[in-house]
């Protein structure tokens, strides 16, 4: 019997170490996040760029012309520039190919009296790299886009409206500064019908702009 009495004591200590032992090692373990939802999570790029950029209202002069009319002449317009952060709320594939959505209105002169071509465009414009420093961001860009065009043909050619899709083509460089305000300078080629027969137009432009307050 003594024994057994040993037995058992020596059995409920090993019990008691045990259960002790256990314990200490749940109250040691180090909480565990919760698993994220990456669907209630705001989406992140690999250009790690803030979401929250402003959208940019800019004004511009140009020069140039189209044929077979004239060359040379003065145009002027306004833009819409919806940055890669306020893009994505429109297309998300924006944001990861780094492209900006621009909405503009464009006046173009095609002589020295009544012709004239009057667009609506939007254009997706990616820019290529940044060269800026701490002071400002210096963004080369290259865009494509499309646009509702109005030409108002030149009374010696008969004279008239027409309406045309246009495409067109876009290179030239932005520069923001600390998001104050943003110059942009660019080059533009755009291609629509006329009378049956094709028509080629080009501009070069220079903007500045500001943050919409809204």
């Amino acid at each position: 019997m003594p024994h057994l009495q040993r037995l058992w004591n020596l059995g409920a200590l090993l019990a008691l170490l045990s259960a002790l032992h256990a314990g200490a090692g749940v109250a040691a373990t180090p909480e565990q996040p919760e698993p994220t939802n990456r669907r209630l999570t705001s989406p992140q790029s690999r250009l790690h760029e803030p979401f929250a950029e402003p959208i940019f209202l800019t004004g511009h002069l140009a020069f140039g012309g189209a044929s077979p009319f004239g060359h040379g002449y003065a145009g002027y317009g306004a833009s819409l520039i919806f940055r890669p952060g306020s893009s994505a709320n429109f297309f998300n594939f924006l944001y990861d190919w780094r492209s900006a959505m621009v909405l503009r209105l464009d006046y173009q002169k095609l002589d020295r009296q009544a012709g004239r071509a009057f667009s609506g465009d939007l254009i997706l414009r990616r820019y290529l790299s940044d060269r800026g420093d701490h002071r400002a961001e210096v963004l080369p860009f290259a865009g494509l886009g499309f646009g509702a065009t109005d030409v108002q043909v030149p009374p010696s050619d008969g004279g008239g409206n027409s309406r045309y899709w246009s495409w067109l083509v876009e290179v030239g460089q932005e520069w923001y500064f600390l998001h104050d305000y943003v110059l942009v300078a660019r080059l533009q080629y755009r291609h629509f019908g006329y009378g049956g027969i094709s028509m080629d137009a080009w501009a070069v432009s220079g903007a500045i702009g500001i943050p919409v307050p809204w």
